[in-house]
């Protein structure tokens, strides 16, 4: 489980940028309830984020979040180099999902 706390000075709906769900392990038997984001709300600021600046992880969640959520993936229009990506996407993915790397560098 990984927790992540914003620190953010920014005003949020309930419902409508966060709500309250149960957290569970597949690891341990545990559980709990939190605040979580939602979906809609990580891919505006990770949309926004990715503006500001270009992170192998940032094109990796946008790319989740579209498929997830329906929307169209968000293209990068050779704002970045893709070998530098690709090297950075495969310290944090496992060997057997490099093949998204592909997916996402090709659009």
């Amino acid at each position: 489980m990984k927790i992540e706390i914003s620190k953010r000075l920014v005003k949020w709906e309930r419902k409508k940028d966060f709500q309250l769900k149960q957290l569970t392990s597949l690891i341990t038997p545990l559980k709990t309830s939190g605040f979580v984001v939602t979906q809609k709300r990580a891919f505006k600021d990770k949309k926004k984020a990715f503006r500001e600046r270009v992170k192998g992880r940032d094109l990796y969640d946008l790319w989740w979040l579209a498929q997830n959520l329906s929307q169209k993936p968000v293209l990068a229009n050779g704002r970045f180099d893709k070998k530098v990506i690709s090297g950075e996407l495969k310290r944090f993915l496992p060997k057997g999902n490099w093949w998204v790397i592909e997916e996402i560098l090709k659009k």
